[in-house]
């Protein structure tokens, strides 16, 4: 996977919610609450929308979650969405459909790992 194929699930994305009816009901944010969340099972977004109508959801929040940047973390990968949601509020709950990119997974799995090996090793010299 690629810079574009992030950019594709961005645009996949904004074209179910332009489908919807949805997009221009769009809040960008950096959080949603996890203790406050509640995340949908499915993988259709169009269905998770068609119960955000069917609640008259008035807001959809959007949180795009990135890679870490190439200096932090070098990697192919750096500065990509790698996981976007979309939710909304009922009942005092976010009600939240998660994408993901395929990679995401493997990508911070290896970036975790790097934190562990510096931390073995002990000292500032670690994370260098």
């Amino acid at each position: 996977m690629s810079e574009q194929d992030s950019a594709e699930m961005e645009r996949l994305i904004a074209d179910c919610l332009a489908r919807a009816g949805m997009d221009r009901k769009v809040y960008e944010t950096d959080w949603l609450p996890e203790d406050r969340s509640i995340f949908w099972q499915g993988d259709d977004l169009n269905e998770f929308l068609r119960l955000a109508s069917q609640v008259e959801a008035r807001l959809l929040y959007v949180v795009k979650l990135w890679t870490a940047a190439y200096d932090e973390y070098p990697s192919e990968r750096a500065g990509q969405v790698y996981e976007i949601d979309v939710a909304f509020l009922c009942n005092d709950l976010f009600h939240v459909h998660r994408s993901a990119m395929p990679w995401s997974v493997e990508y911070w799995n290896g970036y975790d790992d790097r934190h562990r090996r510096g931390e073995e090793r002990k000292g500032r010299q670690a994370y260098c």
